[in-house]
């Protein structure tokens, strides 16, 4: 199921007898529905409810309702759906359509603590030595995950087969996700069906921008629903209004530390605090609080560790998990922290970093040891010596102590941040997947690789395809384009887990292959699997050793110029440092690497930039393992562009998007301005 190969959207599912659907959604943030007003429907239309609703009305392991029955949980929540033959006659009758509520007079918006963490990963001494230096800071990190990409979020047809003792529903759904089987089992629970009757189609997925977990599982869930009453097949509109907008795409979390340093820099200890709000349904809370956690610790040594989180529940449509379930955030905090930590040391903040990383066979703060670290220190030697930071940072530093600042030249910074990434899910329960593919040696010498997984890149492809050329010696390489009916559980692609998981099986089941071929009959098939199944303990949880087992890690530096009176950063140069293991095609790696490196630029600034010029080093570690790479840009990145601007202006910021109003007002002395100015050294 290789949807960059596959060349259907959604929306291109035609045919002569479609209807179309709508989702009608609520103005109010709460209160109870007590009736739905409908004006009498032509006869080709038909309005669907929670009612009619053969299954499940919630998506599998939560408790987020596709369909609100009484209560409202938030402004924008689907009660119902429309369905018809013509989209303009659609968009008329669902005016008319409302719902009667019942509110309670002035009641005030509640929020409520979900649940919380306390623990002292490992107990410090700080005692009341003088030479130790306190550092404590709020960071702040928002952003907009985007908008779904497409007008039609799933399609869907249905096909009732009758026999004398039992009547055989299958659906067909066409819908751009990354979670196919997990979308299949959403649809199997909602309408009561057994999964071997549901095949999802998977289309192109293209950029994925925002994760498209949640939304794509509920339209698809729409689709075969409304295709099942009418007895056509339905294309389900996205039909993004104001009171929708918020839903899995916009986020921001709130992370406090407070580090205890000795004279030389060392961690005495540090404390991480954080709290985020998850809108009214979350399902992957214990996920993003733990790995912003673990990411605000970072791969640092420390001699104590004390950790405090509130996954908060709100009014708010439910939020995104963001780009990469926390650790961007986590990483923006550590990352600014450390740097301001050694500024007042006056130390070289990467100096810093490699004094401070952990060792070989050392574990993670959370526990967790990898079986492979990344060539840290090599990653910031290549770093140094490529932006030529340490001569850059010194010259800028001076300029800052000597009151430069008020010279009539352009202001000129530079910051890096070095951060890791690991693959996939914590929790084993997130991911109960075997990932799973098969590749098949036929008579003719061709070979045929069939998975599961889901793409955005072509390049990708081409990467497996090498893989299979340089061990088999094969020209003929065919990837198996389908569905669920008849492509491998590869796993969620999310993560960089199943990338990184499919292109080690591919290798390992072409190494077998090669084993065989002269020895069995064709066709010769393989079928490699590998299970998440290895655990430890994570605050009181089960979590999975895997994720964290082989880090990658990348160091960037940004080099800026603000020109005065514009007062606007100007991005000279971007250096982006990386180990992800063995790099199995450049070109498309690289490629990621830029695509990631503007994302995280727009969130970092606000989109205060002109396309920078970006030069990628990718470090040959020791690795034979291919990792992810697709977050380091995510968790370096913002850190590096803030770091740059403060150490430019003579200003510490402590959030992004660090968005020109942000800076003038920093120039100009609002209150907001001196509180993030002061709010770091005490």
């Amino acid at each position: 199921m290789i949807s960059a190969r596959n060349l259907l959207f959604a929306g291109d599912f035609a045919s002569p007898q479609m209807y179309y659907g709508t989702v009608l959604r609520t103005e109010l943030s709460n209160g109870t529905i007590k009736k739905i007003n409908c004006p009498k429907l032509p006869a080709s239309y038909k309005l669907i409810s929670a009612k009619d609703i053969p299954g499940k009305n919630v998506l599998p392991y939560s408790d987020f309702p596709l369909l609100i029955k009484n209560s409202i949980h938030y402004k924008g929540e689907a009660f119902a759906l429309l369905i018809g033959p013509d989209k303009t006659k659609l968009e008329e009758l669902a005016i008319k359509i409302n719902i009667q509520v019942v509110t309670e007079e002035d009641k005030i918006a509640e929020t409520s603590i979900e649940r919380s963490w306390k623990n002292t990963v490992s107990p410090s001494d700080t005692g009341n030595n003088p030479d130790n230096r306190d550092t404590e800071a709020v960071y702040s990190f928002s952003a907009h995950t985007g908008n779904y990409g497409e007008p039609v979020c799933a399609a869907a047809s249905s096909k009732i087969e009758k026999t004398k003792t039992e009547k055989k529903i299958n659906l067909k759904i066409y819908c751009a996700g990354q979670t196919p089987f997990w979308t299949r089992k959403a649809v199997s629970d909602f309408m009561h069906l057994d999964e071997s009757h549901i095949e999802i189609v998977s289309c192109n997925v293209g950029f994925v921008k925002n994760t498209k977990i949640i939304q794509s599982a509920i339209f698809s869930c729409y689709a075969a629903l409304a295709s099942l009453l009418t007895k056509h097949p339905v294309q389900m509109l996205s039909n993004i209004t104001p009171a929708s907008l918020d839903l899995e795409n916009d986020y921001s979390s709130v992370i406090k530390l407070h580090s205890v340093n000795d004279k030389t820099g060392k961690f005495v200890s540090h404390s991480v605090s954080t709290q985020r709000d998850f809108g009214a349904f979350s399902l992957f809370k214990d996920e993003y609080i733990d790995k912003s956690l673990i990411s605000s610790i970072g791969i640092y040594e420390h001699a104590g560790v004390e950790i405090e989180a509130q996954a908060v529940s709100s009014e708010k449509a439910p939020q995104s998990p963001g780009l990469s379930f926390g650790m961007a955030e986590g990483s923006f905090a550590l990352e600014t922290q450390v740097s301001r930590i050694a500024q007042a040391l006056d130390l070289n903040p990467l100096e810093w970093r490699k004094n401070n990383l952990i060792e070989k066979k050392q574990k993670l703060v959370c526990g967790m040891l990898p079986s492979e670290l990344p060539s840290c220190i090599d990653i910031i030697n290549c770093a140094q010596e490529k932006s030529d930071f340490n001569r850059k940072w010194t010259a800028y530093n001076l300029i800052k102590k000597t009151n430069g600042s008020n010279s009539e030249e352009n202001l000129r910074g530079i910051g890096a941040a070095f951060a890791f990434q690991g693959r996939g899910f914590i929790y084993p329960e997130a991911d109960k997947t075997k990932y799973s593919i098969e590749l098949r040696l036929e008579k003719d010498g061709s070979l045929k690789i069939n998975t599961g997984c889901i793409v955005s890149s072509a390049e990708i492809v081409e990467t497996w395809k090498g893989i299979a050329q340089s061990i088999l010696d094969v020209e003929d390489i065919q990837f198996i384009d389908g569905s669920t009916k008849n492509t491998c559980n590869s796993g969620p692609s999310l993560l960089s887990r199943n990338i990184s998981i499919m292109t080690k099986l591919i290798s390992d089941a072409c190494y077998d292959i090669r084993k065989l071929r002269f020895r069995d009959p064709l066709p010769i098939i393989v079928r490699p699997q590998k299970t998440m199944s290895k655990t430890t303990i994570w605050c009181g949880k089960k979590a999975c050793k895997d994720a964290f087992s082989r880090l990658s890690a990348a160091c960037s530096v940004i080099e800026l110029e603000i020109r005065r009176g514009e007062w606007i950063p100007h991005i000279r140069n971007i250096n982006m440092v990386i180990d992800a293991g063995k790099i199995l095609l450049k070109s498309s790696a690289e490629r990621n690497i830029r695509i990631q490196t503007m994302n995280a630029l727009e969130i970092a600034s606000g989109g205060l930039f002109e396309k920078p010029k970006i030069n990628i080093h990718f470090i040959e570690g020791k690795s034979d393992y291919p990792k992810g790479l697709g977050e380091l840009p995510l968790c370096c990145i913002p850190s590096s562009y803030v770091q740059a601007v403060s150490l430019a202006l003579n200003k510490n910021f402590s959030s992004v998007p660090l968005t020109k109003e942000k800076i003038f007002e920093a120039l100009s002395g609002g209150e907001s301005a001196q509180k993030e100015d002061t709010e770091n050294d005490n």
